[in-house]
């Protein structure tokens, strides 16, 4: 499939039980094929459902590192599960948007068993301190 956008939402509230109010708990990003990446979080302020508004970034990346980070997600989650979740752990939301529309989700938790995806796609954003896949 070639892949238009990724937008991926993670949350790490059930992660950490020491919640600090400014505590980054909530991230929202979105890859599009042009190189544009938009970034968003939330600080855990009053608790869930009371966040409060954190960082907001846009930075554009090279569109060889949008190709390696769209192929390498694709054939990785080509593999897995569409639901994943483990009680305790926090969770992510993937939406992988293709060129016709074709709309594909997965939804796991932050445990750690995509530890390896998410430095491979850390490397490639300049965004400092991004959850991803946990």
């Amino acid at each position: 499939m070639a892949i238009r956008k990724l937008k991926l939402y993670s949350n790490i509230e059930k992660t950490n039980e020491d919640l600090d109010a400014n505590m980054e708990i909530e991230q929202r990003l979105t890859i599009s094929n042009n190189g544009k990446v938009i970034f968003s979080s939330s600080l855990y302020g009053d608790g869930y459902g009371h966040y409060h508004k954190g960082r907001k970034e846009e930075v554009t990346v090279s569109q060889e590192a949008v190709e390696q980070i769209f192929h390498t997600v694709e054939e990785f989650f080509a593999s897995q599960p569409k639901y994943n979740m483990l009680a305790g752990f926090g969770m992510f939301d993937l939406s992988i948007l293709g060129e016709k529309n074709q709309n594909h989700e997965y939804f796991a938790s932050t445990s750690g068993i995509h530890h390896e995806l998410t430095q491979y796609v850390q490397r490639r954003i300049p965004i400092d301190h991004l959850i991803l896949f946990g």
